[in-house]
């Protein structure tokens, strides 16, 4: 009876520095650097996970984020260690979604992982693309909200104190900006991207993609991290490029210099004239699977190789098995 009431209960676990059992609120500190040596697997919605057999993460250490609930608990049949969303104006929506699949989810293993300033973004009126939202103090009572928000989901839930997060620069994702250095505050030392695509914009569970949504987000310009002006998607580039080259101070202060990032993305397939007709009409793997170049260039993901090299995502998975 008292572990039925416990997984009934949603229990806020909040990272900070102090011991604290008020009401639902746990201290985090028993997990700083609990998986240290480790590998976690990032898995992001790109059309890559379309193409690769995603089902077999379940047995390793996995965080998703945003529309992998409920699409990807459907789809691959596993219950992740975490998920985490970092905007938002998507909570109705998430919420929603986290109930329909309630049943299909492990509520003894899934933690959801929101930061502090889930909510507050939205108040300051930062809605994507801007650069930076204004950095502030934590606030307990702003944790407790978002907390409070998903109780209804009736799962664990990790509210993570800005302190923890890099500014939300334009161009961050929830990858970037939560996923990253809350993997890294549990002592992850490789990390393995799958289904982090970078370009593709069309989600796996939506795979034919918005040419409307593809052209205005290459013509938007935006103030990027460096306060340069930047067309849309040479911004996302150049903030990825700056994350993982470490010149961004915010974000060295995150990740350790011993961990090391991996990609799972194959390259696309080049498409000829011929290919790109039986794609528009959807005949063909591509237009059925979404995993296609809609650059010209590949998913820029490859372009990050000499700082995130590619790793076939069988060895990824020998990768997953060990510990340092």
């Amino acid at each position: 009876m008292q572990s039925l009431l416990r997984r009934q209960s949603t229990r806020t676990l909040r990272i900070d520095e102090q011991n604290s059992n008020e009401g639902s609120r746990m201290s985090m500190e028993e997990y700083r650097g609990k998986y240290a040596g480790d590998t976690v697997f990032i898995v992001g919605t790109g059309s890559s996970l379309n193409v690769l057999p995603v089902e077999k993460l379940a047995r390793y250490h996995t965080m998703t984020v945003n529309y992998f609930i409920p699409h990807g608990v459907n789809r691959f049949s596993f219950t992740p260690d975490f998920w985490g969303s970092a905007y938002g104006g998507y909570y109705e929506s998430h919420l929603n979604d986290i109930v329909s699949v309630s049943e299909k989810l492990d509520p003894s293993k899934i933690r959801l992982v929101l930061p502090e300033d889930y909510f507050s973004v939205i108040e300051e009126g930062w809605t994507p693309p801007i650069s930076p939202v204004k950095p502030s103090s934590s606030d307990p009572v702003r944790a407790r909200e978002v907390a409070e928000k998903f109780r209804s989901a009736r799962l664990e839930t990790i509210v993570v104190p800005i302190s923890y997060l890099p500014p939300r620069f334009f161009g961050v994702g929830v990858i970037t900006h939560l996923a990253i250095p809350f993997c890294c505050y549990l002592g992850f030392k490789r990390i393995v991207f799958v289904g982090m695509d970078l370009g593709g914009w069309n989600e796996f569970y939506a795979p034919r993609p918005s040419m409307k949504l593809r052209g205005k987000r290459l013509e938007e310009k935006r103030i990027c991290w460096d306060g340069k002006s930047r067309p849309n998607y040479e911004a996302v580039k150049n903030l990825n490029w700056s994350i993982f080259s470490r010149q961004i101070p915010e974000y060295n202060k995150l990740i350790p210099e011993d961990v090391k990032f991996f990609h799972t993305t194959p390259i696309p397939k080049r498409m000829t004239l011929r290919d790109k007709f039986s794609f528009y009409i959807g005949l063909s793997k591509e237009a059925k699977t979404g995993f296609v170049d809609m650059t010209g260039e590949g998913f820029y993901i490859h372009k990050l190789e000499p700082l995130v090299p590619y790793v076939n995502f069988e060895d990824a998975l020998r990768m997953g098995e060990r510990s340092d």
